[in-house]
């Protein structure tokens, strides 16, 4: 576990490092830790061999947490989402369903990027309150959690973001002209998500 964190924030280091991002030691002690944590409980998991495990979904969950950080880091930091890490994480997607995926899976993971890719894309033609950055996340993680989690998905997402947003009031921190940056949310209920 300790092994396959270092590997994964190795990864994101060298990503943001050639990106020219400079991250201070504790962001990094930080990423460190949130990898061997969620990698500690995905994989401690899936050693008791609990028949509630589903392991083509919960190994994309494992294999796509370095992309979550990655994504949600720069998002926070710059408030910026890259094609090329979404591409990446459809990649990454893409492997393991081809190693462990069945036509269902296959299926299930495909309508589930899209309808969340659709009703975060209608979300953003309508409000205008999300960016196109989101929009693209919002149908990568679809294709992570499929069909069945996507609605569930969404809404958690912005049930995380309304915790966020009563936390920050109640504590008068100010949020830059009413903006946050979104993925770290969907992030967070993509994780929970998978945990139900």
């Amino acid at each position: 576990m300790v092994l396959i964190s270092l590997l994964e924030a190795i990864f994101i280091y060298g990503v943001l490092e050639y990106r020219n991002i400079k991250l201070k030691i504790n962001e990094k002690i930080f990423i460190t830790m949130i990898l061997f944590v969620v990698n500690s409980y995905y994989l401690s998991y899936m050693s008791l061999g609990n028949f509630f495990w589903d392991v083509d979904y919960n190994t994309r969950v494992l294999f796509f947490i370095p992309t979550i950080l990655l994504i949600s880091f720069i998002d926070i930091k710059y408030r910026l989402v890259f094609d090329i890490d979404i591409l990446c994480g459809i990649i990454i997607s893409v492997l393991v369903l081809l190693i462990f995926g069945s036509k269902k899976i296959w299926i299930d993971s495909i309508l589930g990027g899209i309808s969340l890719f659709f009703i975060s894309l209608l979300m953003n033609i309508t409000t205008k309150q999300m960016g196109m950055g989101d929009v693209f996340y919002y149908g990568l993680c679809g294709t992570i959690v499929g069909i069945k989690h996507s609605i569930l998905l969404f809404f958690i997402s912005f049930f995380v973001a309304f915790v966020y947003i009563v936390i920050m009031k109640i504590l008068k921190k100010d949020i830059s002209n009413g903006l946050i940056s979104f993925t770290p949310f969907i992030s967070i209920s993509l994780i929970i998500t998978s945990l139900i």
